[in-house]
């Protein structure tokens, strides 16, 4: 039903633009496919086979950060169990562009992935269900009893790929007169959501955010990454989160000329914590 996808693109919209809580979900993956099949194995079971793949995976996400972005097909399928998709299969609704009022929208759990050698089919073992919580859970009504055997271009949206268990999100707005060029991010533990590009520019008024995290409630976290202003000088940008113990962060400016830094930790009772570092010029007020 087209009004499902539009629903369910109306939802990524949303999450997108409403504010991110403690309690907010994880992301949602959409595979694009030029057709596939579906094959019943037993009662409520079926072998699902997406062919002509994009190698693009869009993501969406609105925790600890409101994000959307992108992966490779092969990146899916290689990280399906630190989304922790092995341990807690996922959600997902199947949706046929093409298909028949009553017989496109199916709302299935996934098992692991399988990528052909020329990565163009993935298939999975699924079986149906009935969505009753997660993104998915609003558009149960619009849901069908089955899809044809074969199909031609068709969604599939994949709910509540966690990526980290604990995170640390760094978020640097640029509220001075100067341009910031990223020189480096390192880190000490954990991995990157995104990392840092060297050469990236913030502009006056920009604002960028890195995530550093890791799969479990027990990883150490921590790293720094260099920002160079325009006028010269230095922001090293540094934190630390070790388990049992409170995250620490802070910012070194070294010989820049004309600016002011500030930072804070918030959300620090949570699994989340941000740092907010802040630039201004020097004679401004900062806040």
């Amino acid at each position: 039903m087209k009004l499902v996808r539009a629903c369910l693109l109306l939802l990524v919209a949303v999450m997108l633009a409403a504010p991110a809580t403690a309690s907010a979900s994880g992301r949602l993956l959409v595979l694009e496919g030029d057709g596939g099949t579906l094959v019943p194995k037993g009662k409520d079971r079926f072998d699902l086979e997406l062919r002509g793949v994009d190698d693009d995976v869009t993501w969406f996400a609105d925790r600890p950060v409101r994000r959307a972005g992108a992966l490779s097909l092969r990146e899916v399928v290689r990280d399906w169990k630190k989304f922790g998709f092995v341990a807690d299969p996922p959600n997902a609704a199947i949706e046929l562009t093409d298909g028949a009022p009553k017989a496109d929208v199916l709302t299935v759990e996934l098992g692991r992935p399988r990528l052909s050698a020329d990565r163009d089919v993935v298939r999975f073992a699924v079986r149906r269900i009935a969505v009753k919580q997660g993104t998915l859970a609003g558009h149960a009504e619009g849901v069908d009893r089955s899809l044809p055997h074969r199909f031609g271009r068709v969604s599939l949206f994949v709910d509540g790929a966690t990526w980290f268990a604990r995170s640390v999100t760094v978020s640097v707005l640029n509220a001075s007169g100067a341009d910031l060029a990223v020189n480096y991010g390192l880190l000490t533990g954990g991995s990157w959501d995104s990392p840092p590009v060297p050469g990236t520019v913030i502009s006056s008024a920009g604002q960028v955010t890195w995530i550093n995290g890791g799969t479990n409630a027990f990883t150490s976290l921590g790293g720094s990454i260099v920002v160079s202003p325009a006028s010269g000088g230095m922001l090293q940008i540094s934190w630390n989160w070790s388990p049992g113990a409170p995250v620490a962060a802070s910012v070194d400016n070294v010989a820049t000329t004309g600016l002011a830094v500030t930072s804070q930790l918030v959300n620090v009772q949570t699994n989340s914590p941000t740092m907010q570092v802040i630039v201004t010029n020097a004679a401004s007020p900062i806040g």
